[in-house]
């Protein structure tokens, strides 16, 4: 009968924890939200080739050079091709700034920036950057894409140390 009566107690636990969960994941992303689109003028060849964007709130549009990565920010995120907008996490303080914006391709490459003057305000908010095409370079042949961070990482690293190292598209060991 000692079961019977630790089962009850169980199950509370199991429905405050699913409810706790069910809760936690349904709250309003702290700090504005934002989506990035692109000039209708990109060719779509671009538009295609975009697998994941980094968007950075800045004090003005006029301190950043277009298609630059890794600007002095008050805020960043990055988000992937078919995750559609995304949220800062952080609150910012009222006022103006400007919203950069970048696209990147499987290789690393720039290939759409932009940059919009914003204001946030006090209500949530969605904050919008439109992208025009942009030709960057991406990553060196010996090297390959994150697309967690958008930068190019080296391929030479083998399997751990047993492998050899790549030279002029040959395996030498």
């Amino acid at each position: 009968m000692r079961i019977s009566r630790r089962i009850p107690k169980f199950l509370e636990l199991v429905w405050a924890a699913s409810l706790f969960a069910g809760c936690a994941g349904s709250a309003e992303p702290l700090g504005p939200s934002f989506e990035v689109s692109f000039d209708p003028g990109t060719p779509r060849s671009a538009r295609d080739q975009a697998v994941r964007a980094e968007v950075y709130l800045v004090d003005s549009c006029t301190d950043v050079t277009l298609g630059t990565r890794r600007v002095q920010a008050l805020g960043t995120a990055d988000v992937l091709r078919d995750d559609g907008g995304g949220a800062f996490g952080v609150a910012f303080d009222d006022g103006d700034y400007g919203l950069y914006g970048l696209a990147q391709d499987a290789d690393c490459a720039v290939i759409a920036a932009g940059c919009a003057p914003v204001a946030i305000t006090g209500a949530q908010e969605t904050l919008d950057v439109t992208l025009g095409a942009f030709a960057g370079e991406g990553c060196p042949v010996d090297e390959y894409c994150s697309l967690e961070t958008g930068d190019c990482l080296d391929g030479t690293g083998g399997s751990g140390g047993e492998g050899g190292r790549v030279d002029d598209g040959l395996i030498l060991f």
